[in-house]
């Protein structure tokens, strides 16, 4: 109901007192025109029944005589039945009248609204009602907290159980490689089976100490205390990729691989997976690296290749474990034809360059071995050793590596990606350096202006200018659309490859 008050009340107390007070009134005011209504409704009706029964309007006869009793005066004069029908009808509109304004809001000059007085007394408590609702939310998210925390003792013990189990696979293991006298190439079911085992101990073990780790920092800091052996501190500032109980020899292939090698193919239960080892001189070194594949990992971009698991080989190498994708670039580039997919890759590698380098890592190892292929996109690799690069730095003409003596600022990487530009747009193409020791674009210039727009072109050069401060970002190739204009290129891919123009 609509209720306007006499006066502005001077409390909330008041308003309620007021408003019960008003509302009872207006009620009554309500309950009198209704029953004044229904009142007048049934003389209404009255005199409607005796029009009925006199004139027969409650009949279905054919013929219209009236009846006998009725005497109708001459044309133009009004009878008793209708100066009485039309009183009782006048009388009922005015009872209707009376009650439908008693329902509507009398809006009065020194009357205000209820509804304007709780919002202005709302208003008055804005802030204490917001203080109200940010306790409640804070005591939410304390009662949900609290709902997730964990029994501490419980999960040790599970985790000592799982241990348990890590070590029983080990004792097979053990007793498996004992048995032959070396690891054939082709590993036997029984040894598959034993690693299989070890992996899904060592796997959930690794989910428990994920667990206890979180709590120790959110819950229990006593954990880090009284289990030091569990390096729960280090475990959670590794972001839970640092493996310490895990070792090399826990995987196929680790003993067939040779010591050139710094790679190496595996699984990790039932998935492909490469080990790549990177050994470090120093301890500065080996932080490093690891602050980069933390960085690594939190990067929230899908064209990273991303970390499963770091371990120690020893105490200065680091195994780095990731997917196992088989093709890269120089196994698969796109068909000459297909211009537009080389542009959508190497579009790819900018956003993959754009987000390491907003967390200030720089990859050093821009080429078409790094670059790898799944499905319709592209995967940048983890490859931290620009040596691994060194004997095929040169492809088709182009090194791969910047003039400038260091390798380890963001302008490298640009330097690298002028370069996959030119390798992989131009593959029939032989480039040969200039005194600068830069791709001397400029022996081909007709050709490659002819297939990318003016500005790609000027773009292109600045890459591969053997100035690092004239190479742009990748940031600016993205904001200038860089290599986004597919039409020219795909004409001259056409072209070159029909001989049609």
């Amino acid at each position: 109901m609509n209720v306007e008050l006499k006066s502005v009340p001077q409390s909330i107390d008041e308003l309620v007192l007021e408003y019960n007070k008003v509302k009872e009134e207006k009620w009554n005011s309500v309950r009198t025109a209704r029953d004044r209504t229904n009142e007048k409704h049934k003389n209404f009706m009255g005199v409607f029944g005796e029009l009925q029964k006199k004139f027969h309007l409650d009949t279905l006869e054919s013929d219209n005589t009236k009846s006998e009793t009725v005497t109708v005066e001459g044309e133009g004069k009004r009878t008793l039945y209708s100066v009485k029908f039309d009183e009782t009808l006048k009388d009922l509109g005015k009872a209707v009248d009376e009650e439908i304004l008693t329902l509507t809001l009398n809006k009065g000059k020194n009357t205000v609204s209820v509804i304007q007085c709780l919002l202005t007394e709302l208003d008055i408590h804005k802030e204490k009602i917001e203080s109200i609702c940010e306790l409640y939310e804070n005591k939410l998210k304390l009662y949900n907290d609290l709902c997730q925390v964990i029994d501490s003792d419980a999960v040790l013990l599970q985790l000592t159980s799982i241990q348990e189990e890590v070590c029983s696979s080990l004792l097979r293991l053990t007793h498996c490689k004992d048995s032959q006298e070396q690891q054939p190439v082709n590993p036997s079911p029984e040894l598959v089976a034993v690693i299989r085992d070890l992996h899904s101990a060592l796997l959930k073990e690794d989910a428990v100490m994920e667990t206890l780790s979180k709590a120790s920092q959110e819950f229990f800091p006593e954990l880090c205390v009284e289990h030091p052996e569990l390096k729960l501190q280090e475990y959670y500032q590794s972001k839970f990729l640092l493996k310490y109980n895990w070792k090399p020899e826990y995987f196929l292939n680790f003993e067939t691989v040779p010591n050139t090698k710094s790679s190496y193919i595996s699984k990790l239960l039932d998935d492909p997976i490469v080990i790549k080892e990177y050994k470090h001189d120093s301890k500065e070194d080996m932080t490093k690296f690891l602050q980069i594949a933390f960085l690594w990992n939190d990067c929230k971009c899908e064209y990273l290749l991303k970390i499963k698991a770091l371990f120690f080989k020893t105490e200065n190498t680091m195994c780095v474990i990731c997917p196992s994708v088989p093709h890269s670039l120089v196994e698969s580039p796109p068909t000459p034809l297909d211009g537009e997919k080389a542009c959508c890759m190497l579009r790819q590698v900018l956003v993959c360059l754009k987000e390491l380098h907003s967390h200030k890592i720089v990859f050093g190892a821009v080429h078409p071995s790094t670059v790898l292929i799944e499905e319709k996109k592209i995967l940048l690799d983890f490859c931290f050793n620009p040596k691994d690069l060194d004997d095929n730095s040169i492809l088709k003409g182009i090194n791969f590596h910047p003039p400038e003596q260091e390798n380890s600022e963001k302008p490298a990487d640009m330097y690298g990606f002028g370069c996959l530009v030119l390798w992989l747009l131009f593959p029939n193409l032989s480039f040969t350096s200039n005194d600068d020791g830069v791709p001397n674009i400029a022996a081909y210039r007709s050709i490659i202006e002819d297939a990318l727009t003016t500005k790609d072109y000027a773009l292109l050069c600045n890459l591969v200018n053997s100035k690092p401060k004239s190479r742009p970002s990748a940031s600016h190739l993205l904001s200038k659309g860089f290599l986004s204009s597919y039409e020219s290129y795909c004409h001259f891919r056409n072209k070159a490859v029909t001989g049609h123009s």
